[in-house]
């Protein structure tokens, strides 16, 4: 039900949307945007020429990079202080070999699941391996957990230098799937957090938060109120067709607002954001999701306008590209239909082709961007 790291006219839009867009804002708004805006490199292919022009397309078209690890957590290597295996130190240093001077970096990691059920699991050889013993029979309040996942976001920081960082991604799904490890999660994030801020002040280390229906938001707000103390940002994630909103003509009105709302004294961040621009077949669920490009490119207007309103210090899209390439190797390997869900939210489509939403990102990034930093926990 939501992202996961592995996921994945013009002129009618310069028509229709920009000038709505234009009445939206104020004379100030127009040549200002309070938020950066970035995509992740998640790479359409599974090749080098792929990570590569994800790279060159994003680098190009954004002034941050999310850099999204929610594949477990070397958790043995951690908290004994060994090195991390050659895989993971590789892919760091892919990752880090391509940050561009004049971008700002999000870094985001998590202790929680892939499917947000429990504890990461382990990453060594390979990403989301099984936890080994001790490690499988120890919960997310154990103090070797804690110990460990405090070295390794501290390990993180020291190789990325972000000027934001995720210390858990979408925990509000973990309260709705097992409201048990929530509650060790809760002891976690009282103890990372401040063992974080300890050493990085100045640094924004925050939780991200799902958006979900007003009823749902209204049952786990207790529930995300426990750990807000423990967060310097409302950061939240969104991919409004999972939640069958996939006309955004259609989408309440508060869909934004109302997270910002739940802590309106912190900043507001989108740390994660897609729309489908084409209709997604679930063939195992005998499903069909409309998407169309019109519908994505009014989402972004819509989300960047709401962004602006409500002063975001930043705003990532997911998936740069359609993984059409990405998937078809993965179905052959009859991976489940879960990964096919963000296949077409690419700004650029299978064929590497612009979508109309991304002249409308364009004219986002021209603007110039006004600093913030306020409302941060001190």
């Amino acid at each position: 039900m939501r992202s996961r790291f592995y996921s994945l006219v013009i002129a009618a839009l310069l028509v229709v949307v920009a000038p709505l867009e234009l009445l939206a804002a104020s004379r100030a708004d127009l040549k200002e945007r309070s938020f950066h805006l970035g995509f992740t490199p998640f790479a359409y292919d599974l090749t080098l020429e792929a990570v590569e022009t994800t790279y060159r397309l994003t680098g190009a078209n954004s002034d941050i990079v999310a850099h999204h690890f929610d594949g477990g957590v070397p958790w043995p290597e951690a908290l004994a202080g060994d090195p991390y295996h050659p895989n993971v130190d590789a892919d760091l240093d892919l990752r880090i070999g391509h940050l561009l001077p004049a971008q700002k970096v999000y870094l985001a990691v998590t202790p929680i699941s892939f499917v947000r059920d429990g504890m990461a699991l382990y990453w060594g050889e390979t990403v989301n391996m099984p936890l080994p013993s001790p490690w499988d029979s120890r919960g997310l309040d154990h103090p070797d957990v804690i110990a460990a996942y405090v070295d390794h976001c501290l390990y993180m920081i020291e190789r990325f230098q972000p000027d934001y960082m995720a210390y858990g991604i979408e925990v509000d799904l973990l309260a709705s799937s097992n409201p048990v490890a929530y509650q060790q999660f809760v002891v976690l994030a009282a103890a990372v957090y401040p063992a974080l801020k300890a050493e990085h002040q100045d640094l924004p280390i925050f939780l991200t938060f799902t958006i979900q229906d007003d009823n749902e938001l209204a049952a786990l707000r207790p529930l995300i109120e426990q750990v807000l103390p423990f967060t310097d940002m409302m950061a939240v994630s969104t991919y409004p067709f999972l939640e069958g909103w996939d006309q955004p003509l259609r989408m309440p009105r508060n869909w934004f607002s109302k997270m910002k709302a739940l802590a309106p004294e912190l900043p507001f961040a989108v740390a994660e954001s897609g729309l489908i621009a084409e209709p997604l077949v679930l063939e195992s669920l005998e499903l069909t999701i409309p998407g169309r490009e019109s519908w994505q490119a009014r989402f972004v207007g819509r989300m960047l306008r709401e962004a602006q309103r409500l002063q975001a210090e930043f705003v990532i899209w997911f998936v740069p590209v359609d993984y059409d390439l990405l998937w078809d190797r993965l179905k052959d390997q009859d991976v489940d239909e879960f990964y096919k869900l963000w296949r077409d939210c690419g700004l650029w489509d299978g064929e590497l082709g612009p979508r109309r939403s991304l002249a409308l990102w364009r004219q986002w990034l021209r603007r110039r961007r006004a600093e913030l930093r306020k409302g941060i926990h001190e």
